[in-house]
């Protein structure tokens, strides 16, 4: 939860600028945040270079607990670190008055670029792929092949004791920051991730689909995507997971939504730009939705004819599109 925050929090500056938000609600619950990682980290000599590190954490994946260095939550602390660092400029740009109420100083920013820049990122060279934590090669991967079918969702069959001590994931984990932070790594990067994970992947979690459809629409990998999108859209319907009884599973139905804009349309939204890739299905005559960017209203249509267009329903003094 404390790391969701800098991505909301971001993710909403980003695309409203609302600065008098950010000032009186999104910087002061970064700068709590990034605070708090500074003092639950610690530096430590990896390799002969001084790194910041996270230890006793558990990430994302339900199947592994208390680890060291989980890299999904080091690089949202590294993200949240950033963040603190560059909206407080931004507050320091816009009311200097403001920025003093802050109680912020030049040091402690300093202190949290630092960090940031010395964050460790765990990464696995003979695998070449980004590590899940500092133990989780060392495990061994899970007998998938003599797993019976029955047996899934594995915490249902096997004491997390068990489960701890292998290499499996119950959702994803590592690759949680591929579909986050698309421009950390190239393409051939992101393939061999996806590849070895996807792998020891059980999705025995309705979160798990949506992001592995959407990873998988960006890698252009066009079966695997319409397979997780529509077991992601029918998990409910066909009861794909055996619990509906309990419950729809609301934040899959939020990723449809993710898989459809993040995957098929290829969002993504930066500090200056949004972007959209055509991502599109061949299966699919077209795609259409709306979004709010920047005192704008954009009506998104895409198709494999001219590929997509936006159509303007309420407009703005600025336009920062770009299209591929």
């Amino acid at each position: 939860m404390v790391s969701s925050a800098s991505i909301a929090v971001g993710l909403y500056y980003n695309v409203t600028k609302d600065i008098q938000f950010i000032n009186e609600i999104g910087l002061p619950i970064i700068l709590e945040t990034a605070r708090f990682w500074k003092s639950f980290g610690s530096w430590q000599l990896i390799d002969e270079k001084n790194k910041f590190v996270f230890n006793d954490v558990t990430g994302p994946d339900e199947y592994t607990a208390i680890v060291n260095n989980n890299y999904y939550t080091n690089r949202m602390a590294q993200h949240d670190l950033r963040l603190a660092v560059k909206l407080s400029k931004k507050i320091q740009e816009w009311n200097y008055q403001e920025f003093k109420n802050h109680q912020l100083d030049q040091k402690e920013l300093e202190s949290f670029s630092k960090i940031a820049d010395n964050t460790y990122l765990p990464y696995n060279s003979n695998e070449q792929i980004i590590a899940q934590d500092d133990s989780f090669f060392e495990k061994p991967i899970w007998p998938f092949k003599t797993t019976p079918k029955e047996n899934y969702p594995l915490l249902l069959h096997y004491h997390p004791l068990t489960i701890y001590r292998y290499q499996v994931a119950k959702q994803p984990d590592a690759l949680m920051t591929d579909m986050l932070f698309p421009n950390d790594y190239g393409t051939d990067q992101k393939k061999r991730n996806y590849s070895y994970y996807e792998k020891i992947t059980t999705h025995d979690s309705s979160l798990s689909l949506s992001i592995f459809s959407i990873l998988a629409a960006r890698l252009h990998y066009k079966e695997k995507v319409e397979n997780y999108f529509m077991s992601t859209a029918l998990t409910d319907l066909t009861d794909l997971q055996g619990n509906t009884d309990d419950g729809l599973h609301m934040a899959n139905l939020g990723g449809n939504w993710l898989g459809l804009v993040y995957g098929f349309a290829g969002l993504r939204v930066s500090d200056s730009e949004l972007s959209l890739t055509n991502n599109l299905p061949n299966d699919w005559e077209s795609l259409q939705f709306k979004l709010k960017y920047q005192a704008r209203e954009l009506l998104i249509t895409l198709n494999h004819k001219k590929r997509f267009y936006y159509t303007p329903i309420r407009k703005a003094s600025s336009n920062h599109f770009k299209w591929k």
